[in-house]
Parts: structure tokens; C-alpha cells; sequence
């Protein structure tokens, strides 16, 4: 697709009333253009690439837009007259008006974009690493267990975890995700998902679960704890899995030869030992002898709150350890959180029904 953009309307503008909360009635369409076959009757010849895939949509030429506009550069899809929405996807193009959807600025980017960074060191802290963690945990417990409708994310990987203005961890990207039935406890789907992170259980019986993410969420915690892609490459050039990796030297008693030089001195041992602990049941390789999201993110509570309480020099009592839980901010019991993981609910909902 060719970088060259055109525009139907002051997009900026139509961006900025509708940040001051104007409606402004505007329908704005980013004119980029498919360079594949330089005609719309060349595309179609090719059913197989031509990009205008809605039944209700037309395909346009393209000029480059200077003097000499007697030959096209390529070709570009509208819908048809009467109809609205996306005429890249299949049924995009509807009779009733689909809404513009705004997404929220995330300025720091994706987890992993911090954690694998090209010839440099992971500039994230031991205490940001553990909250993060705890956060997404928090925001897949809820799509698990607290949701209207139990949700199944099916592609958690660090690249989906996205860090606003403060660090605050944002799953996205829902794009691949199942609703599941109150009286089913799995789906048999086409497999989908990102190597490295895919359960091994789903990929061999098709049979998505909520442990399928448990599993994807414990290669999360393993990247947070060595600074590695889920599938990296040795000095040998030669690529192996994290997850197996780590498992090999859990069996060795070597793990802490894979742990980020940077976190061996900031994390204690005991808490090292508790993530390794949690990492090693998040990727068991038969689902039910996993852990759910509600117990890895109560794990993951209970150890910041704990090294937060030292470091303060406070100790917490046992007897109010659930209370505490309860009542913690970071819990998405509160009405923000409530707020906030509605909004997942309906970026899901959104997803399925206008393609991503």
C-alpha cells in the first residue's frame, strides 16, 4: 500500500471537536491508495488480491494528481452510494452508519518495545515490571471471570500490552478474541495466535480455554524477568523457544543464569523465586494444571504489596491480607476500573462486528 496520502476533509479539525466533545457531523476518509495494478479493471482480473472485498462497495482509479492526470498510479474502494463503513473487509460496507471510533493516545508505546530494545538494556525497573504484570493480570482476570460475557483474548504477547503518559499496562487489541457461552468452558477454533506465546495444549487440540492465555500471560512474565523475545536467537544464530528454554533450565537448577543482570540486584531472591514459581505453572503443558488469570493476578498482588510494604518498612498483617486485596486500588473491583474494563468489553464488541 502506498504511503501517499489524500484527504476528504480537515481531519484535524474534525479530531479536534471531537476531543472538545463536538459532534461535528463529519465523515472523514483517509484517501490512500492500493498500487498492486495500476487500474481498477487490472485488480479485477485478480479476484484473489483485488482489495475492494464488500459486495456494496466501488472501486475508483487513482492519478497521481499533478498536471498530467491521463494514466492511474493504482486504485482505491469507496462504498456505494447509500452505504457506510470499511470497504476493505468483507460485508464493511452497511446500510446503517457505522460509527468513527477514537482511540486513546498510548504515548510509551508496547511493553515489548521496552523490554527489546536494539543493542541497549531494558530501562524499565524491578517495580515497574512487577506492577505492569500485576495490571494486565488484573485486566485479563476481568475479561475471564468479571466480565458481562467471558472473554478469551486468544493473542496475549507484550506487543499488546501498551503503556500510557504514566506506565499504566493496557491489554489491546482484541481483534482475535472469543466470547465464550456461560455453559461452555472451551471452543474448538482454527488456531490463531503468535508463536512463542501460543499454547501448546490449544495448537495440538484446537481447544481455546481460559488456561490458553494463563499460558501466553507466563511467556509475558518470562520476558519481564530475562529481557528476551519469546523465540530469540543464540550467539550460534541458532533460535530457541523461551518458554522450553526456561523450563530446560528450571530442570537444571540454572534459572537464574537466564534472569536480566539488572534484576538480579534490584529483585530479592524470595521474590525472584515467587515469580519462577509462577511462571513455571502458567506454562504447564496440560491447561487444568495451570493456575486461572484471578489466582496468577492475586499471586502477583500479594508479592508487590508485600515488597511495597517494605520498603516502607511496614509489615502486613495475614489476618488482613484478603481485605487488603479487596480493597486495593489496583483491583478492578473499583468503579474506575469497572469503567475502564467496560470499555475493553465494547472495544471487543466492536472488533468482531467491524473487522479490525
Amino acid at each position: 500500500m502506498n504511503d501517499s496520502y489524500n484527504y476528504d476533509v480537515n481531519t484535524e479539525e474534525v479530531v479536534q471537536d471531537i476531543m472538545k466533545g463536538n459532534k461535528t457531523g463529519w465523515m472523514a476518509s483517509f484517501g490512500w491508495y492500493i498500487s498492486d495494478h495500476p487500474t481498477c479493471k487490472e485488480a479485477n482480473k485478480s479476484r484473489e488480491a483485488f482489495a475492494c472485498l464488500s459486495q456494496n462497495s466501488d472501486c475508483y482509479d487513482v492519478s497521481p494528481g499533478w498536471a498530467n492526470e491521463n494514466y492511474s498510479i493504482g486504485y482505491s474502494c469507496r462504498c456505494s452510494t447509500g452505504y457506510h463503513g470499511n470497504p476493505y473487509i468483507v460485508d464493511g460496507c452497511q446500510e446503517t452508519e457505522v460509527p468513527l471510533l477514537v482511540y486513546e493516545f498510548i504515548s510509551n508505546g508496547a511493553l515489548s518495545e521496552h523490554l527489546h530494545k536494539l543493542n541497549d538494556h531494558s530501562t524499565l525497573s524491578w517495580n515497574d515490571r512487577l506492577r505492569i504484570a500485576t495490571e494486565a493480570a488484573g485486566a485479563l482476570a476481568y475479561l475471564h471471570s468479571s466480565a458481562s460475557i467471558s472473554i478469551f483474548h486468544r493473542d496475549v504477547k507484550s506487543s499488546n500490552i501498551l503503556l500510557d503518559d504514566n506506565f499504566t499496562a493496557k491489554v489491546s487489541d482484541f481483534g482475535a478474541s472469543r466470547c465464550i457461552p456461560l455453559d461452555q468452558t472451551h471452543l474448538v477454533t482454527a488456531i490463531q495466535g503468535t508463536f512463542g506465546y501460543l499454547d501448546p495444549e490449544y495448537y495440538q487440540t484446537s481447544q481455546l480455554t481460559e488456561k490458553s492465555d494463563v499460558y501466553s500471560f507466563g511467556v509475558i512474565l518470562l520476558e519481564l524477568i530475562t529481557g528476551r523475545k519469546p523465540v530469540y536467537s543464540t550467539e550460534n544464530e541458532k533460535d530457541l523457544n523461551l518458554a522450553m528454554h526456561f523450563l530446560q533450565a528450571r530442570r537444571h537448577n540454572q534459572i537464574f543464569d537466564l534472569v536480566e543482570d539488572c534484576l538480579m540486584k534490584e529483585a530479592t531472591k524470595e521474590e525472584l523465586d515467587e515469580i519462577v514459581q509462577l511462571i513455571e505453572m502458567c506454562i504447564r503443558l496440560k491447561g487444568v494444571e495451570r493456575p486461572t488469570m484471578k489466582e496468577v493476578e492475586y499471586k502477583l498482588q500479594v508479592l508487590r504489596r508485600t515488597r511495597i510494604k517494605k520498603n516502607k518498612g511496614l509489615c502486613i498483617a495475614e489476618d488482613n491480607e484478603e481485605t487488603e486485596y479487596l480493597l486495593s486500588a489496583s483491583s478492578y473491583a473499583s468503579a474506575e476500573g469497572t469503567s475502564r474494563n467496560y470499555s475493553m468489553e465494547k472495544e471487543l464488541l466492536v472488533s468482531q462486528y467491524y473487522g479490525r
